[in-house]
């Protein structure tokens, strides 16, 4: 984990408590026997609950490179029933429609808002704890796997025609 990682993770933990790093979000299901990725994914962070949200840091020089790799990973998370948001530091472009754009030097705690932001207009209040706060103690808990293969069932989570449009992008 970078430094940088490290701080928006910091700020980010201080309003959702229940938000870990790194995670690891297990494969559930893949779409109409779509081909998807056996293995558990390694996330940045993870938010757990009843409609998990997977948080990755793309800093710019590490995934200059990694466009169509962040979109299928972005893909399968959402084919297994996350919420997947992007933080995607400039001048890399957006690769999925809930992808918050930074810049290197903006304050660890902007970012973290704006992924707060993005995760309360997500879950809505339906996805809210009882304090309120999306990832509050007391919520569900999605299990945390390890990195063992998966069992992949038919049929798959629904997600939001953003969502859907994104998991089809190659």
């Amino acid at each position: 984990m970078s430094r940088r990682e490290q701080e928006v993770f910091e700020a980010l933990h201080r309003r959702l408590p229940d938000l870990v790093s790194p995670g690891t979000a297990a494969r559930h299901a893949a779409p109409d026997g779509a081909a998807r990725r056996l293995r558990s994914w390694r996330v940045d962070m993870l938010l757990p609950g009843s409609r998990p949200v997977a948080v990755e840091y793309d800093g710019a020089y590490w995934h200059q490179d990694a466009a169509e790799r962040d979109r299928d990973k972005t893909a399968d998370l959402i084919a297994s029933g996350h919420l997947v948001i992007r933080i995607r530091e400039m001048p890399l472009s957006a690769v999925s429609p809930h992808d918050v754009l930074c810049t290197a030097k903006q304050p660890a705690e902007e970012v973290a808002e704006q992924v707060y932001q993005k995760i309360l207009a997500l879950r809505g209040p339906a996805g809210r704890g009882p304090g309120g706060e999306p990832g509050s103690a007391g919520r569900d808990r999605l299990d945390v796997f390890d990195d063992a293969d998966v069992t992949i069932s038919p049929g798959g989570h629904q997600t939001d025609e953003r969502d859907q449009r994104f998991a089809g992008t190659t």
